[in-house]
């Protein structure tokens, strides 16, 4: 059995503007994760930058193996990978202070290349970039290229986002409610004039044909129905006010020829 009117608009509506809020705050939450990722990345160029300048000054004694920053109103930690440096396609390790897997990318060049790993049930945002160190020797240029790989614990970003999430996910169920109710009244309100063209329809019968829609005079669909409906039973009232007259005009003209007719027929009938 089909739902009524009233509470299939409630449904509807309740279900539409669900989907619809967990489809903007699903984007809300990537844009907020991508935007602290973007963050976690900008923190981790400025640590490799701070390796690269403690190197130059004091070499691998001088490569600090972690440290923490401010992210997103937390403290993260932030840790050396390695520091290897690149001399004849040999690789010459200075520093390693975790244990940490191998590169996604083994050479990975100047460019910076990120990637989100999970380490020990944490997850990392894990950045490999190129660096190099020009310095003279009895004037003559040198230049060291070294590969850098940092990590930044973001497991923070994660929590956060996830428990964002959560309270959303709790806070759906009555959204869907109240809009659900709102479009209840809403629909209430759009059916009134509609019950009242049917209640007025439910009473009209030939010998009421004087009923007419009355209070439905807004200028949308509904009042136009309203309209139409009355001109059509001005219509079907004449017609049937003509139809009346002609039955009457008609039995009136026939009542006299029949008299006439009714004396010679009984006066046969008797003989």
């Amino acid at each position: 059995m089909p739902l009524p009117f009233r509470p299939r608009i409630a449904l509807w509506s309740a279900l539409l503007s669900g989907i619809v809020l967990v489809v903007f705050f699903g984007v809300t939450a990537w844009m907020v994760f991508d935007n602290m990722l973007e963050e976690a990345d900008s923190e981790l160029r400025i640590a490799i930058e701070s390796q690269k300048i403690d190197f130059e000054a004091r070499g691998a004694k001088g490569l600090t193996s972690r440290t923490t920053t401010k992210l997103s109103a937390e403290d993260a930690e932030i840790v050396l990978i390695n520091w290897t440096e690149v001399n004849l396609r040999e690789r010459i390790e200075h520093a390693r202070q975790v244990k940490w897997p191998d590169p996604v990318e083994p050479e990975f060049g100047s460019k910076p290349f990120s990637v989100t790993r999970k380490i020990d049930g944490r997850y990392w945002r894990e950045m490999s970039r190129g660096a190099s160190i020009e310095y003279e020797v009895d004037g003559t240029p040198y230049k060291r290229l070294f590969e850098v790989r940092m990590a930044l614990d973001v497991q923070e970003i994660l929590d956060e986002v996830g428990s964002m999430v959560k309270r959303y996910l709790r806070a759906l169920p009555a959204a869907m409610i109240f809009i659900g109710l709102g479009a209840w009244w809403v629909a209430g309100r759009a059916a009134k004039p509609i019950r009242k063209i049917i209640a007025t329809a439910e009473h009209i019968t030939p010998e009421g044909l004087g009923e007419r829609i009355e209070g439905v005079e807004s200028a949308d669909e509904i009042g136009r129905l309203a309209r139409v409906l009355n001109r059509m039973m001005d219509r079907l009232e004449g017609a049937f006010q003509q139809q009346r007259r002609f039955s009457s005009d008609a039995s009136h003209e026939l009542r006299t020829p029949l008299a006439v007719m009714r004396t010679p027929l009984a006066t046969v009938l008797q003989q």
